[in-house]
């Protein structure tokens, strides 16, 4: 019987005592015999001859990474930071926003209001700031703030460039007061920790491939491991991306075996190992079935094997991992030796989840005889950085119509730091002024090529095999715009930079400039970065010969 309670639907009971009561929530089985037949015809009670594990005794030797020192943090800035730009590199913006932070530290210094707007007028007089792009959104600035590069330049030479050493130096119509220059000190070792010898690429940036190459090392148990990423595209460094040397002798445990309680795995849309038990029906891994045969199997494997999987935990930290030994004992008491499945498979399977590969022989095979199998690289662990709208745009395409490749540089910074759409700039400024009798008609042996198209051609093989293109010089007019003071750095743009032809494939390659935040032991990690992904595929850029266009 049941009763309707507002809008929810809820069971009753036609017990009146209660026995009644007891006998209705206790289901008593009225046929036991009915009910071992069930189970005997579904297999219930069927078991396999084995037990189920118990107590898990591990053996291991760890060593922690090092990258030019031991690796403590997030490992991307460390391979992907560009060097401090210098001084006389820095754009107005990073000017401006340098010279605030003299101005923040002289209020922190005590220095009342009026104070400090005199001394931003007397350094805005001895540094004047000037507006090194076509940018309008600073020009408010020059004659209110100083040129912060100048400033620093100065101070450096007298202060030195931890700003504790000689006097500050005489600024005309000012006197340094005991705040000024506690700021002024504060402030040059605040610069130095952010200026850099000059702008260049990362030291780990490979130009010609476009991709990042880092060697990583471990002592493990007296044995040296080289890991190496090669052409590292900048999306995350994981374990994936690295290649290892093979060990000469197999290490010895490093700590003392320790043993764990080992717990099932369980998954959302697991089978319940009990015959009456009612399952979530939340996840559905049958609809998964349906679609592919792949995934076909793998839910076939996950609902039949679902209750034979462990998860033995062991605590290590970052750095290189090889578990030397590992038994089991099970419900039986049997003792079970467990090898690594990497030696069970004997060199036959090239790619195991978790495993780093070997890095490959000369012939290019890569090698299978190595005590150290199994071995597992634990990065340092970091959330994922916060970017920046992208700095730098960059693809390198080929043309196929015209037989040559293609470096576009769809975004780029000009001397302010504004970012400059490179099209829309090349559009507003290749049409000039029309008289105002209509265009007139004109002969033109050729069109001009975009100011942000630079062609690529063949060059020589390099030492790798592979052909390079190059950077080919453009003659003077062949484009209506010029490019000075917007020319992008992900790519030096001297005639003769070579770059290999595989970047330039059907899909072409996407290089972006972006800046990325993270945490890490140390605290807050900024850099600049590049980021290498799929491109845009052909393109052509519309060269015409031969024709009558009207004169701009």
């Amino acid at each position: 019987m049941t009763g309707l309670t507002g809008v929810r639907l809820t069971p009753g009971s036609t017990a009146t005592d209660n026995a009644g009561r007891v006998a209705a929530v206790s289901a008593p089985v009225r046929d036991a015999l009915w009910l071992l037949a069930r189970q005997y015809q579904t297999a219930a009670l069927e078991a396999e001859d084995g037990g189920s594990p118990v107590t898990v005794t591990m053996a291991h030797v760890q060593a922690p990474l090092h990258l030019d020192a031991e690796l403590r943090g997030p490992i991307e800035p460390i391979v992907e930071a560009e060097p401090l730009p210098a001084a006389d590199d820095l754009d107005t913006a990073t000017r401006v926003r340098y010279a605030t932070e003299l101005l923040r530290l002289l209020g922190d210094a005590g220095l009342p209001e009026t104070s400090r707007d005199d001394v931003r007028t007397a350094l805005s007089a001895a540094f004047p700031l000037g507006v090194r792009g076509a940018s309008d959104a600073l020009t408010a600035y020059p004659g209110q703030l100083p040129d912060a590069a100048a400033m620093y330049s100065s101070w450096r030479a007298d202060l030195g460039p931890d700003g504790g050493s000689g006097s500050l130096p005489t600024i005309p119509g000012l006197d340094a007061s005991p705040a000024l220059t506690e700021a002024a000190r504060t402030w040059v070792a605040w610069m130095t920790a952010r200026i850099g010898p000059a702008f260049g690429a990362p030291a780990r940036w490979a130009a010609e491939t476009l991709g990042y190459t880092a060697q990583l090392t471990a002592d493990l148990g007296g044995q040296l491991v080289t890991l190496t990423a090669a052409d590292y595209d900048g999306a995350g460094l994981r374990w994936h991306a690295l290649d290892r040397t093979a060990l000469a002798s197999a290490p010895t445990a490093s700590a003392q075996p320790v043993a764990v309680r080992p717990t099932r795995v369980s998954y959302p849309g697991m089978p319940e190992p009990g015959y009456w038990t009612f399952e979530n029906g939340d996840v559905n891994l049958g609809i998964l079935a349906s679609d592919n045969p792949a995934q076909a199997l793998l839910v076939s494997f996950a609902q039949s094997y679902a209750n034979d999987w462990f998860l033995v935990p062991l605590s290590v930290d970052p750095g290189v991992v090889l578990v030397t030994e590992m038994t089991v004992v099970d419900s039986f008491g049997t003792t079970t030796a467990v090898p690594a499945a990497a030696a069970v498979d004997a060199g036959r399977t090239r790619f195991r989840l978790w495993e780093t590969g070997i890095s490959a022989t000369g012939d290019g095979a890569p090698a299978t005889a190595d005590p150290g199998i199994g071995l597992t690289v634990v990065l340092p662990g970091s959330p994922p950085p916060l970017e920046s709208p992208v700095l730098e745009d960059v693809v390198v395409t080929r043309d196929e119509l015209a037989n040559i490749g293609w470096l576009i540089e769809l975004t780029t910074t000009d001397g302010d730091g504004r970012r400059i759409d490179r099209y829309q700039r090349w559009l507003s400024l290749r049409h000039g002024d029309r008289s105002s009798g209509g265009p007139a008609q004109s002969y033109r042996l050729g069109t001009a090529v975009p100011d942000h198209w630079y062609p690529l051609e063949v060059a020589e093989s390099g030492a790798d095999g592979h052909r390079r293109l190059r950077l080919a010089a453009v003659p003077p007019g062949a484009t209506d715009v010029p490019d000075t003071g917007v020319q992008g750095r992900v790519l030096d743009h001297h005639p003769g930079t070579a770059i290999d032809e595989e970047k330039a494939a059907r899909t072409g390659t996407r290089i972006a400039r972006i800046d990325r935040l993270t945490y890490g032991p140390a605290g807050r990690v900024v850099w600049r970065a590049r980021r290498v992904s799929t491109g845009l595929g052909e393109a052509s850029s519309g060269l015409q010969f031969d024709v009558i266009s009207d004169i701009d």
